[in-house]
């Protein structure tokens, strides 16, 4: 008997019901997580016949992982990767950074995670995770050559790009910069108390980011 076979048809139901929804669908386990707290565009409702954390869209679903969990509960993500194999096309593992040291923890979840062929996707704060899940939905039926990175000449592009390649921001971080800042250039002259009070940036963030517009882009000669 196949492994398809063998699973009971209620699974299978529940990795697919009402997947149509405009919303986001959050299994009711998550229902205290705070990253729900930070999701403000797109709505989501909750269900408990899902066998995902959340369902972004007709084949798209997301396990959330929390790192400190995973360090006491580590065949947590094992069993629940090895649920969702022959379920749904796209597979997202969203991990949150919430541990010293979390180089050596992280390359022992994506060996897992491409074990399991899912795409893991890593945040520093439920406001990055938060993001992640949003963006998921809102580019649910978008075209790939769309979605798909290119090399663009527009200078809103371009200045996308830039921020996003400071550690630990993301390009949804640098779209929330842009937006509240209107440019590059007020973003550079920003305090790291401005840059803070950005959604999805707080002072970790704000502080590499000031930093790194303060750091020569030349090397001092000898």
């Amino acid at each position: 008997m196949s492994r398809e076979q063998a699973q009971p048809a209620s699974i299978s139901s529940t990795a697919t019901a009402g997947t149509q929804s405009s919303n986001i669908l959050v299994h009711v386990r998550q229902r205290n997580n705070p990253v729900l707290t930070f999701i403000k565009k797109v709505a989501y409702e909750f269900r408990n016949d899902l066998l995902a954390d959340f369902v972004v869209g007709q084949s798209s679903c997301c396990l959330f992982l929390s790192l400190r969990y995973h360090q006491t509960q580590p065949q947590y993500i094992v069993k629940r990767l090895d649920e969702l194999q022959n379920y749904f096309t796209i597979r997202i593992l969203l991990v949150q950074v919430d541990i010293k040291d979390p180089p050596p923890v992280l390359r022992e979840i994506n060996r897992m995670a491409l074990q399991a062929r899912s795409t893991l996707m890593i945040g520093w704060s439920p406001q990055d995770i938060a993001q992640y899940l949003e963006y998921y939905k809102l580019l649910e039926h978008k075209p790939a050559d769309l979605i798909k990175e290119k090399i663009a000449a527009d200078p809103y592009t371009r200045a996308v790009t830039a921020l996003s390649s400071i550690k630990s921001i993301n390009k949804p971080d640098a779209i929330e910069l842009l937006e509240n800042f209107g440019s590059l250039k007020k973003i550079a002259e920003a305090t790291v108390e401005e840059l803070a009070v950005i959604p999805g940036i707080g002072e970790r963030k704000a502080k590499m980011i000031f930093d790194t517009f303060r750091e020569p882009f030349m090397f001092a000669a000898k």
